[in-house]
């Protein structure tokens, strides 16, 4: 006797096989996400954690006149794990949506934050995307704070739910202040109703932030005019109650004259974050600035930030990652030239890495704009931008270029054509892959100029396009039955299992208690050869270690799991 008809509200199920080759190898051609009617654009794109990414993007299908936000999960093959076109995260039909965050987790699925107006409110609002794309917050998510809010960022927070933070207007335009909210696995907000205060200085604190503390809270940066005349980049730590943690409103990371723009918080992989932002002390347009601090709010590096270097840039057509050892990397659009990428790299003592000035990434003929970079996980980076060199305004492509951990490109002088289609490609932004490379996603118009369609590619570590295991263009097939470790292991309440096929079989995925009871059937079907995932949610099971055996065939093969609450 199962359990299985008990708990099947609690179980998500996903056997997406890994049918061939998905991700193209030819720039003219690529993936496409969403060739829905209407416009698709202005996407995100962030990393599943297994080669594979989430891209979320506006959508006008249902509604020429309103933006949905719908998303698709793809995974390392390019195989589209989710509807035809993408999933629905959020309809648009009495209001509209802005700036939209997401997260993942090991254990599959995603979190997405959003800013909602309407002609009665301006709120944040979160969602929870199975691995499956179903959505478990309700038709169009939860509210998380329903006061005037504004411009959302979220990270996870450990335990299948997120912290989020945002500017807050409830006291009016003029004077913004930034709130935070802790958000459980079902969607039910922690902490006090619309947030608890992060910064309730004089003025306008603006464009929050956030990161994790390296434990089970957060630290938050803004920009800020609590002096009423420049704006300054503040901190603040908050920990998992939401308590500050820090001095009240925060700490200075930089007070130099003239206005320093809200950036990029990232974490320095010892319990503090990494700050960087744009600053006019020297010049207009401004230049970029990083500092380093610690956990208990001590700046690390020079008073007022360590300059990266003396070519001029914007926050709009700029980017910033961690580098994977504890410091950060920049690529940025030359504001003074046509718009030539250039490349920095800052370590965790807050000396920079690639030269003076940066290093050149592309000086190509035309000009260039939307830089985005991501870690290679070896010191070096990926960075991708839209290029004019082909055509102008109204033929942009996308290019690439590799660097290593000393600053030298790696793939051809200015760079690999990742999209080289009609119309144009813009509006990118990059997460990484599997095996060193990146999955860049765009805004397309190679279907015609009025609709604006969703595309992705895959680069390689070596410049090549297509998935991490192609060879002349084709997929590897698996060879041998395998069953793999379940991941994360312990877990709660969700872990993922993937398991290989090499041909057709009838296969069945179950597990039992240390009994030997079976509790749960995740698969019970025939599949065709690939390579597959489940998951297996355990909400209402108790801890303790469970077994999960895989059939094919003669193939027989059981591991072990632990739910950990």
């Amino acid at each position: 006797m199962t359990r299985i008809s008990l708990i099947l509200s609690g179980l998500l199920i996903i056997c997406s096989p890994y049918l061939g080759a998905q991700w193209s190898t030819d720039p003219a051609v690529n993936t496409p996400i969403c060739r829905a009617p209407n416009d698709q654009h202005v996407n995100m794109i962030i990393t599943d954690g297994r080669g594979g990414a989430m891209i979320l993007w506006y959508d006008r299908r249902r509604n020429s006149n309103g933006e949905d936000i719908f998303a698709q999960w793809i995974d390392s093959a390019g195989v589209l794990r989710w509807a035809s076109e993408g999933v629905l995260v959020a309809t648009a039909d009495s209001g509209g949506y802005d700036n939209f965050q997401a997260v993942s987790y090991a254990s599959g699925g995603f979190i997405i934050a959003w800013e909602y107006e309407s002609s009665s409110i301006e709120a944040v609002f979160a969602q929870r995307i199975n691995v499956a794309g179903v959505r478990q917050w309700g038709a169009n998510g939860v509210p998380i704070c329903t006061t005037t809010s504004i411009s959302p960022q979220l990270i996870e927070d450990g335990s299948g739910g997120a912290i989020m933070v945002w500017e807050d207007l409830r006291l009016g335009t003029n004077d913004g202040q930034i709130y935070a909210q802790r958000i459980n696995s079902s969607g039910v907000p922690q902490w006090s109703p619309n947030g608890v205060p992060v910064c309730t200085a004089a003025f306008n604190q603006t464009r929050p932030k956030i990161v994790r503390d390296g434990s089970t809270g957060a630290i938050i940066a803004w920009g800020d005019r609590r002096g009423n005349t420049d704006s300054d980049i503040y901190a603040q730590r908050i920990n998992s109650v939401g308590a500050t943690q820090w001095t009240s409103n925060g700490i200075p990371i930089c007070t130099a004259s003239s206005d320093q723009g809200a950036g990029w918080v990232l974490p320095d992989e010892t319990g503090g974050a990494i700050v960087v932002w744009s600053d006019s002390r020297n010049v207009t347009p401004p230049e970029f600035y990083a500092q380093r601090v610690n956990p208990v709010g001590a700046v690390q590096w020079s008073a007022n930030g360590v300059r990266l270097g003396a070519i001029q840039g914007s926050l709009y057509n700029s980017s910033v990652r961690k580098d994977g050892s504890g410091g950060a990397l920049l690529a940025w659009n030359y504001e003074t030239s046509q718009g030539n990428v250039y490349a920095q790299r800052i370590n965790s003592t807050g000396n920079i890495q690639w030269g003076t000035n940066g290093v050149a990434v592309c000086t190509a003929s035309g000009r260039r704009f939307f830089s985005s970079i991501v870690s290679d996980g070896a010191g070096g980076a990926i960075i991708a931008w839209s290029d004019f060199r082909n055509g102008g305004e109204a033929n942009k492509d996308i290019y690439a270029q590799r660097i290593n951990a000393s600053g030298l490109p790696q793939w051809i002088l200015n760079g690999v054509a990742i999209s080289s289609a009609v119309g144009s490609q813009y509006f990118l932004d990059i997460t990484i892959g599997a095996d060193g490379g990146a999955i860049i996603a765009w805004e397309d118009t190679r279907n015609g100029e009025t609709n604006s369609d969703i595309y992705a590619q895959r680069v390689n570590s070596n410049g090549t396009l297509g998935g991490p295991t192609s060879v002349g263009g084709s997929y590897n097939m698996p060879v041998h039955f395998t069953l793999h470790q379940n991941y994360p292991n312990p877990f709660n309440p969700s872990t993922v299992i993937d398991y290989e096929l090499p041909n057709a079989h009838n296969a069945t995925l179950r597990v039992f208690d240390l009994l030997g009871r079976e509790v749960a059937i995740l698969v019970n079907e025939r599949l065709p050869a690939g390579v597959y995932s489940a998951e297996w949610n355990a909400t209402g099971f108790a801890s303790g270690v469970y077994y999960y055996q895989m059939r094919a065939g003669d193939f027989v093969k059981t591991k072990k799991l632990i739910l950990l609450r």
